[in-house]
């Protein structure tokens, strides 16, 4: 439910405070996330590119172990779109969280 985008599939590059980094890497598209009970988040996760298999669940405590992250991971961008149907506005959002070397 995660893909690899190749560098040729997205033309643009993303910059943070340390470093600019190129527009590929692993990609999770998450629906929806709730917290469970237990302090946990579940994430409803769309299978990226691909309209026709079916939503899955998964805990942030399974993408953790899963090493998802790892020594060779730089930056997270976390992307956020909402809309306000009051005011009739979306606001747009990107969180990065860098790990230096």
């Amino acid at each position: 439910f995660w893909d690899n985008i190749e560098l040729g599939e997205m033309s643009t590059s993303f910059s943070a405070e340390f470093s600019s980094y190129p527009g590929s890497g692993y990609v999770i598209d998450i629906n929806r996330a709730w917290p469970l009970a237990d302090g946990d988040l579940m994430f409803e996760i769309a299978p990226h590119g691909n309209t026709e298999t079916p939503l899955m669940n998964t805990t942030l405590s399974a993408i953790k172990n899963s090493r998802w992250i790892d020594l060779k991971t730089r930056a997270i961008f976390f992307d956020f779109s909402f809309f306000n149907p009051n005011l009739n506005v979306f606001l747009v959002a990107r969180v990065v969280i860098e790990f230096l070397p």
